[in-house]
């Protein structure tokens, strides 16, 4: 419910929902439109069908240990599971997401980074910089701050 929307907008919603459905065996049991109706106003319809989905995948099979079983849930992506197993399981796997492949990606010096084999390489983010460099063009630019860390590559522009 979080993922789009601001945690304060949704506190009051997440308590309705987890008192309709207070357990994975009752939102599975839900019908889809219901599901969907207690949705409206938080995002992508689908999260909602699919969070009924893997509850109903856990009713069947019960709740996976690790972030390849989590990984498995329908709607859950890596960044998620690699989380979830981090913090609730204790498990040895990094939670990468767009941001840390792009520190990573600079560390390397533009080369994938070996923790991030997902990382977009150069060619295929240059169009993109290349075009919000125009927009940022327009913006007055801060002064630059020396970089984070040594050895940090600072990104072009």
């Amino acid at each position: 419910m979080a993922q789009q929307t601001q945690v304060a907008r949704v506190v009051a919603r997440y308590e309705r929902w987890l008192q309709r459905w207070p357990t994975a065996a009752a939102l599975a049991q839900a019908a889809p439109a219901e599901v969907l109706a207690k949705w409206v106003g938080l995002g992508y319809k689908r999260r909602a069908l699919r969070l009924r989905e893997a509850a109903a995948i856990v009713v069947r099979d019960g709740w996976p240990r690790d972030a390849a079983g989590l990984r498995r849930l329908p709607g859950v992506g890596p960044y998620t599971a690699a989380a979830v197993a981090s913090f609730a399981f204790g498990e040895r796997v990094a939670a990468v997401d767009t941001n840390v492949r792009r520190v990573a990606q600079r560390i390397g010096a533009g080369r994938r980074a070996s923790c991030c084999p997902r990382a977009a390489t150069r060619t295929q983010t240059r169009p993109r910089w290349s075009s919000a460099r125009g927009c940022a063009a327009r913006v007055r630019r801060p002064a630059r701050a020396a970089p984070p860390l040594p050895g940090v590559r600072r990104a072009a522009g």
